[in-house]
């Protein structure tokens, strides 16, 4: 009953023939064009099975009429299928159906078929699925005994217009079809006083004026046309066909002032409204006003559109709107603008082409441009696009999803201009999959786990889809997706799905068993293996059926798809880490290969940069896409004797420990830090600083390598050597797994700060092994700038260990161990500082010990003797045997 009720709604009978008029009469303003019924053929036979002797279409703006005049000549059997049936639509509340003529000529004998061909009338609603509705009605005309080569001719006539277009005229005709022409005619009448501009939008001759009793006309003539073969994918905004536009529309004011006298926001406040008002007032901001008006619109008026007369333009009065509880994209934004504007939101309705897009921007101004109505709030001088009839749309303002759909015109008296849209929500927009095979032994059988994650967007349409299917189904379309790569699996536990709506997340979680994991490899008995196919990334990689193109190939935008593949081996396998990328201007895309002894996880990442390829960038973009695709599918091979063999034996007979892969930037680095280091430390080595001035009284005993120097000769001789083993030990510790997982952001323990980290440490450690070995050259040469470098040296050590510490600390999956080893390393190099720079600035023994410059031997002078005797004032001092250090 459901599915017959549906029928009946989509194409449904109504008065019969007599909405469609029959009178042979043409219109008097009509030029009347003769068909050339004996005209030969296009010279491409195969061109097209229909081929057009006259297409003839006259449009007159003071007599609001159409009127077209065809005739084709039918040369297959499969142009009989399709074109021996003739549909006219109209609307019967302000339009008049006329048909003038129709007749069938069969080996040059004319057969005159108006007054006997039956017709049908039907109401076909073809948006019906759509919830839409617009009251037009289809003349249907099934001619009868109609054969290959039979030249079908039929000429008809409608009048009127939508009144809610107040007596303005905008018209357009395509002036190039897919089906050969032999005569193309067009003419478009209005009055000399009326200011209609015409515009050629890619036609190869342009329509003539000429002027003839009070009346301008354009005149379009043209002989043998050749077809447009329009390639398939093409995108709505790019136009397929060449066309002639006309509008009496003076600029895009007129049309924004035409609209602004459509919508009503003076009208008076439903209850429901005014209680949906209070409860606005009482949120804390501006956009948790926005977001509750813009979620009870949405969620409490569903979508469902009648666009019959005036309403096609004219939005429904709000009071009807809430009392229904449905309305169309208009009535859905005015109640909206209503709602805003009533608690002092800075609100508008726009007019937009979700199809046409950008393109308008180079047409004629006329409402025929436009397809949808949306909102445009501003708030903090931003504004922001909003979509009533979009559904389950959750999250923050600034990240709510509105497509580019190019420009706006803002309903208003003083809009002037198309308004640019900034589209939003694009990189909230995305989808994560996590993809978990543990896999139990060699026999076949694994553990499948699937976690998706939906943001923005991606996460309305879930939530959209959760809402409108039956879980039984979903689980079954689910399990049936899976079954394509493993086609023995079944499922271990129910399906489950989360929702935040607060930021607008949704993840399905899924458990499945899957047996018969591993196969025999083909053309090699000695193995077996299996594969993993990214199945979601490969959905985004499009091509087109034509591949030689002239126009556009229109892709999917925005896309963002990671599928990660994890898969947890019994025992080590022997793989490397690789990582793929593939760049175009359309997409990127990347595998990364993370591979460690019993565990490979495979990074799958598509990204859509645009909405199109250009069909000059057709050959790059096509292989771009074979160079993605080529690596969707992952195989891993394992001995066949492996099927046989328990896990621990299989562990017993393989080396477990994995082969070091060293991580190549750290040795380059650590390489040019050496080379760096030893050339300032040759360039601080040819330094000669003068020697410091002794002490007042000489003391010869002061004079060499002793006391608390001992101590600095035995931490000058352990520098080079604890640093070069830390540095070394810091290369031999971080291998490609380690690394990739640091510093890759599709990794659990990625973070922004290991890579600098890393590679910061490398730089201090090993640039104090050629300054460690400076600094033994120059303590047992007593050199003059021993004790100012080892001041700089302990200054260095003190900024750098502060700076690796801050650093170090921003990364969360920091060990304790490691944080702790960081704290006492700085700690000790503070003691230092305040210890052992003290020392080298005032200790007597370091002045009269490091008193050599390169080259040269700097004698100390000994004092002058003095030149009285002792006064029994000193008498009393004890003879010290050296000065204090």
């Amino acid at each position: 009953m459901f599915v017959a009720l549906n029928t009946i709604n989509a194409a449904t009978a109504t008065q019969g023939s007599s909405d469609v008029h029959r009178d042979a009469t043409l219109p008097t303003w009509v030029k009347p064009y003769p068909v050339e019924m004996d005209a030969p053929g296009p010279e491409s036979a195969s061109a097209s099975d229909v081929y057009y002797l006259l297409a003839d279409r006259q449009t007159h703006a003071e007599e609001e009429t159409r009127f077209a005049h065809f005739a084709y000549r039918l040369t297959s059997e499969s142009a009989v299928q399709d074109y021996a049936q003739l549909t006219f639509d109209f609307d019967p509340a302000h339009e008049v159906f006329t048909l003038h003529r129709l007749r069938v000529t069969r080996s040059g004998n004319p057969v005159d078929r108006l007054d006997t061909q039956k017709v049908q009338v039907l109401q076909r609603e073809t948006g019906a699925e759509r919830q839409l509705y617009d009251g037009t009605l289809s003349a249907v005309m099934v001619l009868d005994d109609i054969r290959v080569g039979d030249i079908v001719e039929y000429a008809y006539s409608v009048k009127g217009s939508n009144p809610v277009f107040e007596g303005h005229f905008s018209h357009f005709a395509m002036t190039r079809w897919s089906m050969p022409i032999h005569q193309a005619r067009m003419r478009t009448l209005w009055k000399k006083e009326r200011p209609v501009a015409m515009k050629n939008q890619g036609n190869p001759v342009a329509p003539t004026l000429s002027e003839e009793n009070g009346m301008m006309i354009a005149t379009l003539e043209e002989d043998q046309i050749r077809p447009i073969l329009a390639d398939d994918s093409v995108p709505a905004s790019h136009p397929t066909h060449p066309w002639i536009e006309f509008s009496d529309y003076a600029s895009w004011n007129a049309v924004a002032r035409w609209a602004d006298a459509q919508y009503a926001l003076d009208q008076p406040l439903p209850d429901d409204l005014k209680t949906v008002v209070e409860r606005l007032h009482q949120l804390p901001n501006d956009e948790a006003v926005i977001l509750t008006a813009l979620r009870w619109v949405q969620d409490e008026i569903r979508y469902v559109g009648f666009f019959d007369g005036i309403h096609s333009h004219r939005p429904h009065p709000i009071d009807e709107v809430c009392r229904s509880r449905f309305g169309d994209c208009k009535d859905k934004s005015t109640v909206l603008v209503r709602l805003l504007q009533t608690v002092g939101i800075d609100a508008q309705l726009a007019l937009v082409a979700t199809r046409s897009r950008q393109a308008i921007n180079d047409w004629l101004p006329t409402p025929d441009s436009f397809d949808h109505v949306v909102v445009c709030v501003s708030l903090n001088g931003k504004r922001h696009w909003l979509d009533g009839t979009r559904s389950f749309q959750r999250g923050r303002l600034e990240d709510l999803f509105f497509p580019d759909y190019g420009y706006a015109l803002l309903v208003s008296e003083n809009s002037t201009e198309l308004t640019p849209i900034i589209p939003s929500g694009f990189n909230a927009s995305r989808m994560e999959v996590i993809e978990t095979l543990d896999i139990e032994d060699y026999k076949g059988t694994a553990k499948f786990s699937v976690v998706s994650t939906y943001y923005g967007a991606q996460a309305e349409s879930l939530r959209s889809y959760f809402a409108s299917t039956s879980r039984e189904s979903i689980e079954k379309d689910y399990l049936n997706h899976y079954s394509r790569d493993f086609p023995n699996i079944e499922v271990i536990k129910s399906l489950t799905f989360e929702d935040n709506q607060q930021i607008n997340v949704a993840t399905t979680i899924e458990s499945y068993l899957v047996k018969d994991l591993w196969f025999a490899s083909k053309g090699n008995d000695a193995q077996i293996e299996m594969e993993t196919y990214a199945r979601m990334v490969a959905g985004e990689l499009s091509t087109p059926s034509s591949r030689i193109r002239t126009m556009p190939f229109a892709i999917s935008h925005p896309k963002d798809v990671t599928q990660r593949i994890i898969l947890n081996f019994p025992t080590p396998i022997n793989l490397t880490d690789e990582f793929t990328k593939v760049s175009n201007p359309a997409f990127e895309f990347s595998l990364k290969e993370i591979a460690s002894p019993q565990r490979l996880e495979l990074v799958y990442h598509y990204r859509s940069l645009d909405d199109q390829v250009a069909a000059k960038d057709m050959p790059a973009y096509l292989k771009a896409v074979d160079d993605a695709e080529n690596v969707l599918v992952y195989g891993i091979t394992v001995p066949t004797t492996y099927q046989t063999t328990t896990v621990e034996e299989i562990r017993a007979s393989l080396n477990e420990e994995a082969p070091f892969r060293p991580i190549w930037i750290l040795f380059v680095v650590a390489a040019l830090t050496l080379l760096l280091s030893t050339a300032v430390s040759i360039a601080l080595y040819f330094w000669n600083p003068s020697p410091r001035r002794p002490p007042d009284h000489w003391h010869s005993d002061l004079i060499g390598l002793g006391g608390w120097l001992i101590l600095v000769a035995i931490n000058v001789l352990l520098i080079p050597v604890v640093r070069g083993g830390i540095g070394l030990q810091e290369l031999l510790d971080w291998d490609q797994s380690l690394w990739i997982a640091a510093t890759h952001p599709d990794y659990e323990a990625y973070h922004v700060m290991w890579e600098p980290s890393l590679l910061a440490s490398v730089v201090v450690t090993w640039s104090m092994v050629p300054f460690g070995i400076l600094m033994i050259v120059l303590f047992f040469h007593r050199r003059t700038s021993f004790p100012i470098l080892a001041i700089g040296r302990l200054i260095f050590d003190l900024v750098t260990s502060a700076i690796l510490l801050a650093m170090f600390l921003q990364i969360d999956a920091l060990d304790d161990e490691f944080r702790s080893a960081l704290h006492r390393s700085l700690f000790q190099v503070i003691i230092a500082s305040l210890v052992w720079i003290p020392y080298f600035s005032v200790s007597k023994r370091v002045k009269l010990t490091f008193i050599r410059r390169r080259g040269r031997t700097a004698v100390p002078v000994p004092p002058p003797l003095p030149t009285r005797p002792p006064s029994t004032a000193d008498a009393w001092r004890p003879q010290l045997p050296g000065a204090r250090e």
